[in-house]
């Protein structure tokens, strides 16, 4: 029995794309042919699952973007949140060590026109160092009981240290003598910036001083024996080159140590507040 047949054929063109034509023709197929012919069409017209792997070669164009493209897109994961007061209370300690070099080029500025005395700085300067002295051994006995043998031994050095630099005052006044102040003045900015730039800036309770900081504090030191060459005197040499190992070395431990306490002092007093809490 013969019979009209509709048969699709699809082939790719030169595009890479397929074409589908169909040809009408008279002749005898039977059912299981035509089944055949059937299934290879609806196999042939649907193509295979998009895949998100470029290497690949697909049968979708370059600019195909499948529903399920971004189905494994993650937003924010690694965001964490911030409260407001801890980020201006951080960002604090940039501010107070800039303002600190302001201080010591004012400082100097009052040195070199002879609007401040050498005596008045030094004797500011051992003062309020004393007190810090004080308070941060009294805070520190009570959680390192041993450091209390060692306060003779820091004091000691700390006397040595200071006659040492009452000696090299002189020195230090001629060491840049046939130094231009230009080149005084430049080598300065350099300086402070490198020791803005090497600062260490952590909240950690340490009570020395590492790499990079130790960068930062000899850029610092060495900024201010240029400075120093520029004074009229030796007792002025003295004055501010101790003023710079009290505001550069000893005045950052001081003042991380303080934030780190007052921290502590604030989560206990915090955790008091919950625990006297009712339920």
């Amino acid at each position: 029995m013969s019979e009209i047949s509709e048969i699709v054929i699809i082939y790719p063109n030169h595009q890479h794309k397929c074409k589908r034509q169909t040809v009408m023709f008279q002749g005898f197929i039977d059912s299981d042919t035509k089944k055949d012919w059937d299934s290879s069409q609806s196999s042939t017209e649907k193509p295979p699952p998009w895949k998100k792997l470029l290497w690949v070669k697909q049968d979708y164009p370059d600019d195909y973007v499948d529903s399920t493209f971004l189905h494994e897109l993650r937003k924010n994961v690694n965001v964490r949140a911030y409260d407001y007061w801890e980020v201006v209370m951080e960002s604090g300690v940039i501010s107070q060590h800039i303002s600190s070099i302001i201080i010591f080029v004012a400082v100097f500025i009052y040195l070199y026109f002879d609007m401040l005395s050498a005596e008045k700085l030094i004797a500011t300067g051992t003062i309020l160092t004393a007190i810090g002295y004080i308070i941060w051994a009294l805070s520190i006995r009570k959680t390192d009981p041993s450091y209390e043998y060692k306060q003779k031994k820091t004091a000691k050095g700390a006397v040595l240290f200071f006659a040492t630099l009452l000696g090299l005052s002189p020195i230090l006044k001629t060491l840049t003598k046939d130094t231009s102040s230009d080149t005084i003045w430049a080598l300065t900015v350099i300086l402070f910036l490198t020791n803005m730039l090497f600062h260490d800036y952590g909240s950690g309770n340490r009570t020395n001083i590492r790499f990079p900081g130790s960068v930062s504090v000899n850029a610092a030191i060495f900024a201010s024996v240029l400075l120093a060459s520029r004074l009229p005197s030796n007792l002025h040499v003295f004055g501010l080159m101790s003023f710079a190992v009290e505001w550069f070395a000893l005045f950052p431990i001081f003042r991380r140590y303080t934030r780190v306490m007052s921290k502590n002092h604030e989560s206990a007093g915090s955790g008091e507040v919950e625990h006297n809490t009712p339920d």
